[in-house]
């Protein structure tokens, strides 16, 4: 399982569930992931993460 998002002091955070957004529109549904670290996760985790870092740092 994928751990917390890490991010150093130069990281804008607000823009990373767009980045998601983007990784999800050119691999679609069934594409699967490789995260920089954890496990391979498929479009239905990105997207949670996707949820939840927009939550947390109040973006659409």
């Amino acid at each position: 399982e994928s751990g917390e998002p890490q991010a150093g002091r130069d990281a804008i955070t607000s823009r990373w569930p767009a980045a998601l957004e983007r990784l999800l529109a050119l691999g679609g549904e069934g594409a699967l992931y490789v995260p920089g670290h954890g496990a391979v996760v498929d479009a239905a985790f990105v997207r949670a993460q996707r949820a939840s870092l927009a939550e947390r740092f109040g973006v659409a």
